[in-house]
């Protein structure tokens, strides 16, 4: 392909792009189809701690564990899963502007008519080598800096905060039904709040 000529090249490049970016929508369905089965487990579970029978009764110790694995789901959910996934998508689409970037330029097309998302950064002025394609790579790494990086994007940062309220959702609903079942318990856990407010 690096020895062809320039249409030739630039139609390799072109489809190189082509399957990053089919890549990203592919992970993308995927993505969603993941979240909207997780939500809804998130969901059913509330429901049916809401709505059990009244023989149906949960103790603080079950509660206790449930909470324990909401906590290990939304973490596995956010470390694991999302913002991994999220570095991955941010690697296509970086590689998918890039290849199309080249092939747009072999094609002759003017910088001024390249749309701004395929375009990587400059330096001082056009004619400069664009230098932005290696500093984009370095935020697809798995690393702490590049998942706190993406969490800040408005798509993560819902389908986390939605994984999150559900979960505690869940918990509030199973802490609920189970301090009903244990009045003691509840009576032993508001007596340092009546001692400091009735003090």
């Amino acid at each position: 392909m690096c020895n062809g000529t320039s249409p030739t090249r630039a139609e390799g490049m072109w489809r190189m792009g082509d399957v990053a970016t089919q890549r990203y929508f592919t992970r993308q369905s995927y993505e969603w189809k993941m979240n909207l089965a997780l939500w809804a487990a998130l969901a059913s579970g509330a429901a049916f701690v809401l709505t059990r029978e009244e023989g149906a009764r949960i103790k603080w110790p079950h509660a206790l564990v449930a909470s324990i694995l909401l906590l290990v789901i939304d973490a596995l959910y956010i470390f694991v899963w999302r913002l991994p996934l999220e570095a991955r998508n941010l690697r296509d689409r970086v590689q998918a502007a890039h290849w199309q970037f080249g092939a747009l330029r072999l094609m002759g097309v003017p910088l001024s008519k390249i749309p701004e998302w395929v375009r990587p950064p400059f330096g001082k002025d056009e004619k400069s080598k664009y230098i932005g394609w290696d500093h984009d790579f370095t935020y697809t790494r798995q690393t702490w800096g590049a998942w706190l990086w993406a969490i800040f994007g408005w798509s993560v940062f819902y389908q986390c905060a939605t994984t999150m309220t559900l979960s505690l959702g869940v918990a509030l609903a199973l802490w609920s039904a189970a301090l009903d079942n244990s009045p003691d318990l509840y009576a032993a856990l508001l007596r340092p709040f009546n001692l400091f407010f009735l003090r």
